[in-house]
């Protein structure tokens, strides 16, 4: 776990990691010198009716 608060715990990627899984969904990461961004990709099920 890490995290770049004096008081931070490093929890916040686990719990955002455990939130994705359970909608079936993906978290990729991209980094790069100075940046890191995140990718969230949850699906989208559309029921009988055609409605999202």
């Amino acid at each position: 776990m890490v995290t770049n608060k004096s008081d931070g715990n490093g929890l916040g990627l686990s719990i955002s990691q455990t939130l994705i899984d359970q909608h079936q969904g993906t978290i990729e990461v991209d980094s790069w010198p100075g940046q890191t961004a995140f990718s969230i990709f949850i699906p989208v099920i559309q029921d009988n009716e055609g409605s999202k």
